[in-house]
């Protein structure tokens, strides 16, 4: 089960880029489902019933792990937008004055 490692492994590293790693998932399993479904080995059937439903999952939890991250570096710039504006004027505040006085 080789692929399902190297599913993980896509799922988990490219999280930031969703589409191209749904694209290499599926690369990846696809050749292996077909091969599972017409293997004549005992039991591969089963596997290659199996193999959709963890695809699935595992595109599942990239997309979960996309929006978090996006979630995460807006809430970044977000709060780096509140650290240098007054919140009630908008205006630059002291900190992004001895910001830009540095350097």
């Amino acid at each position: 089960m080789n692929v399902a490692g190297v599913v993980g492994v896509v799922s988990s590293r490219n999280a930031a880029t969703p589409r191209y790693a749904i694209f290499v998932m599926l690369a990846v399993s696809l050749p292996f489902l077909v091969g599972a479904l017409l293997s004549p080995a005992p039991g591969m059937s089963i596997v290659g019933f199996q193999v959709p439903f963890y695809v699935a999952g595992v595109i599942i939890v990239l997309l979960q792990n996309h929006a978090i991250n996006a979630r995460m570096i807006r809430a970044e710039l977000d709060n780096r937008d509140l650290a240098i504006k007054d919140a009630l004027t908008g205006l630059p505040n002291r900190i992004f004055l001895q910001e830009k006085l540095r350097g």
